[in-house]
C-alpha cells in the first residue's frame, strides 16, 4: 500500500521523503492544476525525480489540466525531457494529451487524474483500454462503492484519505471561470467554494480526514492512499505523512492525541468523512476560523532530513593511487588521486581520512561506515581528501539516480476532420419547453429521470454526470422504458457512460461533462464510438477554430452553462427539499442567482446566473451544430429565444458571451 504526499516545493517534497511517503505528486509551472502554488519550473522538474529515485520513492508529475490544440504542439519537448527523466508516472486529465502521451511515449505510465470525474468501475474499465495504468477516484465516493470498484478493478486505484474537498465533482466545476475566469479545469481555480453566500458557507466543506477510521480504509483493495495539499507548507505535510506512516504500519486507527495534531494542524472547524459513510449532510461544511489559525501557528512538525546511508573504503599504499570507495546497495563508486607523499613531519591516520571524508552535510548521504588501508609514515593534503569525497559522491549520486531508458517518437497522431452538421440541438428540463421547442429544434434532449413519454421521434435521453455502479440497474430500467418510446439515442455525460451505452443498444452521443478541449480528444470520442459531441464550452473561438473536428460537434448557442455537479444537495441542507420538481436559487454576496436544480437520488446541477447568447453573432460558427440549454425558460421564453435567433437579434436581457472571446 503506497502513501501518496503532496508536494509543491521542494522544501515540501524532502519533508513527504523524510517523513515516510512512498510516493509523492508535483507540478511544474505548466499543465497543472495548481499553477498558483510554488511548484517547479521546468528546468527544475529532473531535480526532484532524481531526489525520489535516489531514496527510493516514486515520483509523479501532475499533467492534470485541459490543453489546446495549440497546446499540444508546443509540449512535445517537453514531454521528451519529462520521459527521459526519472518521473515515475505522469497524472492526466485531457484525454488528448493522454493519446498523446502513449503515441511519443509509449512507456511512461499515465494515470487518470480525479479531474477526469470517474466513479464507477465501468469508468475504470475504460481508463485501461486508453491505457492508463491508474485511476484517481472521485472523492465522493462511499465505502460501500470504493470496495466494488476495488474488488473488481483491472487497475491500480488510487484514493484521497486527507485534506481539502471540493464541492463540485472535480473536473465538472466551471464557477471559478463564469465568475472570475480562472478556470479549474485549466489549473487556476479561485476557490469560489470558500466564500459566503446568502445562505452562510454552504459550499465550504471541512478537510476530508480518514485517520480515525483508518482501519475500515484499510480493508479495501486501494493501491495508493493520497493526501491533497500541495498549496501546504512543509511542516503540513511532513506532519501529515508521518501520522498516517504510523496508521499504515500498524495497521490501526488515530489515537485522539493523533487526531488532535492533525486538527491543529490544518483543519476548517474539525474534519468529516461523511462522504466515505454515505451520510453527506449539512454537518460537512466548515470554515477556518481563527481559533484553528491560532492552533495552527502553535503546533511544530518539524522534521528531520532523510539521509542515505553509504559505506566506504579508503586506501593509501605506498607508490600506489589513493582509492576511495563508497558504497550504497548495489552502487558502488570509485574514485583515485595520485600516490600520497612520504611525510615530512606528522603522518596521515585513519581517523584523519575519516573525519574529512564523512564531511557530507550538504548531500543526501551519511557515512555509515568507514574501512581504511593506509601505509605508515605517509602524508595526504586535506585539499586531495575533500577532492576525492565530492567526485565519489557526485559519481555515486549519478549512479543511483540512472534514468531508464524510455523510447521517446516525435509525432503527433494524425486527426482528419470529418463533414460537419448545422443541426440544431435543445436540451430542456421541462414539458413544456419541449413542446416550446416542437420542430425548431433537429433533436430535443432531456434529462432521462424526466422522459416520461416521447414527445417526438427526435427525442434523446441525457445521462446524469454522476452514476454510482449501484445506480446502473436502475439507470438500465429507465432506458428500457425510452426504448419502448423509440428512444435509441443517448448523451453521455462521463467516460464510464460510453461503451455501456453502446453494449445496452443505443447510440451514443458526448454530452459537456466529458470536457472536450482538442482534436485527439475528439478523436478518441470518436474511435470509442461516439455519433458527436459537444465541445468544452470553456474554448474561445480560436480554439474552436483551430481543431479538427473528426465528427460533428455542438457549441452553445444560448443558455445557462452548468457549473457544478453537487454530492451533497443545497435544498436538503436547508430543510428546503423540492423533491426534483422545479428548482431552487445559489445567491451570492453581488445578488446574483445561480439556479439548483435536484437530481435523483439527491444530487444537484448548478447552472450559471445569466444565460449565454450568440443569436446575432451565427457567422462565428456556422458550419457548426448549436446547442440551446433551456433551464428556467418558461415556453414562451422558449419561443422568444428562437425568433431572435432566427431574426439575428440582439438578446433582450442580461446574457454573458460566455468564453468565445475569452482565454481561461
Amino acid at each position: 500500500m503506497e502513501l501518496l504526499a503532496p508536494a509543491g516545493s521542494f522544501d515540501a517534497l524532502k519533508a513527504a521523503v523524510s517523513s515516510g511517503a512512498d510516493a509523492v505528486y508535483f507540478g511544474g509551472t505548466a499543465l497543472n492544476a495548481r499553477v498558483f502554488g510554488k511548484n517547479f519550473t521546468d528546468e527544475e522538474l529532473v531535480e526532484p525525480s532524481n531526489y525520489c529515485k535516489a531514496f527510493g520513492v516514486k515520483s509523479y508529475l501532475t499533467l492534470n489540466t485541459l490543453v489546446s490544440d495549440n497546446e499540444l504542439k508546443k509540449i512535445i519537448p517537453f514531454l521528451e525531457m519529462v520521459n527521459s527523466s526519472n518521473v515515475t508516472a505522469v497524472i492526466v486529465q485531457d484525454l488528448g494529451l493522454a493519446k498523446l502521451i502513449k503515441s511519443v511515449a509509449p512507456s511512461l505510465p499515465i494515470h487518470a487524474s480525479t479531474q477526469m470525474t470517474i466513479h464507477n468501475l465501468n469508468g475504470v474499465k475504460q481508463a485501461e483500454k486508453l491505457g492508463f495504468s491508474r485511476v484517481v477516484l472521485s472523492r465522493e465516493l462511499p465505502e460501500s462503492e470504493l470496495k466494488y470498484i476495488s474488488q473488481n478493478s483491472p487497475l491500480e486505484l488510487e484514493a484521497f484519505i486527507h485534506g481539502a474537498l471540493c464541492m463540485c465533482y472535480s473536473g465538472q466545476c466551471y464557477m471559478s471561470s463564469v465568475i472570475g475566469e480562472r478556470s479549474g479545469n485549466r489549473g487556476k481555480c479561485a476557490q469560489p467554494c470558500r466564500k459566503e453566500y446568502r445562505n452562510g458557507y454552504e459550499l465550504s466543506l471541512k478537510d476530508l480526514c480518514m485517520a480515525g477510521d483508518f482501519e475500515r480504509f484499510l480493508n479495501l483493495n486501494i493501491h495508493s492512499l493520497k493526501i491533497e495539499g500541495r498549496m501546504k507548507s512543509p511542516d503540513y505535510v511532513s506532519g501529515v505523512v508521518s501520522v498516517y506512516r504510523k496508521l499504515i504500519d500498524e495497521k490501526r486507527n488515530a489515537t485522539a492525541d493523533e487526531m488532535k495534531f492533525l486538527a491543529d494542524l490544518f483543519s476548517r472547524d474539525g474534519f468529516t468523512n461523511d462522504y466515505f459513510y454515505d451520510i453527506p449532510s449539512k454537518k460537512m461544511f466548515g470554515i477556518r476560523t481563527e481559533k484553528d489559525k491560532e492552533k495552527s501557528r502553535e503546533v511544530s512538525a518539524s522534521y528531520e532530513q532523510k539521509k542515505i546511508e553509504v559505506y566506504a573504503e579508503f586506501s593509501a599504499k605506498s607508490g600506489q593511487n589513493i582509492k576511495l570507495t563508497l558504497r550504497k546497495g548495489e552502487h558502488i563508486a570509485e574514485v583515485f588521486a595520485p600516490p600520497a607523499y612520504e611525510a615530512q613531519n606528522k603522518a596521515v591516520t585513519a581517523e584523519d581520512c575519516q573525519k574529512q571524508i564523512e564531511k557530507l552535510g550538504g548531500t543526501k548521504f551519511v557515512l555509515k561506515s568507514f574501512e581504511a588501508d593506509i601505509d605508515e609514515n605517509l602524508f595526504i593534503p586535506m585539499g586531495v581528501l575533500n577532492n576525492l569525497r565530492r567526485e565519489c559522491v557526485e559519481k555515486l549520486e549519478k549512479y543511483i539516480e540512472k534514468c531508464e531508458k524510455r523510447e521517446f517518437f516525435n509525432k503527433i497522431p494524425q486527426v482528419n476532420s470529418s463533414e460537419q452538421n448545422e443541426k440544431i440541438i435543445a436540451y430542456c428540463e421541462t414539458d413544456e419547453q419541449a413542446i416550446a421547442v416542437g420542430e425548431k429544434a433537429d433533436l430535443i434532449l432531456m434529462p432521462l429521470s424526466k422522459i416520461k413519454q416521447n414527445y417526438f421521434e427526435k427525442t434523446v435521453a441525457v445521462l446524469p454526470e454522476i452514476i454510482f455502479d449501484r445506480e446502473f440497474e436502475e439507470i438500465k430500467n429507465m432506458l428500457e422504458n425510452c426504448r419502448k418510446l423509440g428512444i435509441d439515442k443517448v448523451v453521455c455525460n462521463n467516460l464510464g457512460q460510453i461503451e455501456w451505452c453502446r453494449n445496452e443498444g443505443f447510440e451514443a452521443h458526448g454530452g459537456t461533462g466529458l470536457n472536450l478541449f482538442n482534436s485527439l480528444a475528439l478523436e478518441e470520442m470518436k474511435e470509442m464510438g461516439l455519433k458527436s459531441a459537444v465541445l468544452s464550452f470553456e474554448m474561445n473561438f480560436a480554439q474552436i477554430r483551430d481543431l479538427k473536428k473528426p465528427l460533428p460537434v455542438y457549441v452553445f448557442a444560448y443558455g445557462r452553462y452548468p457549473v457544478m455537479t453537487l454530492q451533497n444537495c443545497l435544498m436538503k441542507n436547508r430543510g428546503e427539499c423540492i423533491d426534483f420538481n422545479g428548482y431552487s436559487m445559489l445567491k451570492d454576496e453581488t445578488g446574483r442567482e445561480f439556479p439548483v436544480f435536484c437530481r435523483p437520488p439527491h444530487r444537484n446541477a448548478v447552472y450559471n446566473a445569466i444565460p449565454l447568447y450568440m443569436g446575432d453573432k451565427q457567422e462565428s460558427f456556422n458550419d457548426l451544430g448549436k446547442l440551446f440549454f433551456f433551464t428556467t425558460e418558461s415556453g414562451k421564453e422558449v419561443k422568444e429565444i428562437f425568433k431572435m435567433y432566427n431574426e439575428n437579434s440582439l438578446y433582450n436581457k442580461p446574457f454573458t458571451r460566455g468564453f468565445f472571446n475569452k482565454k481561461v
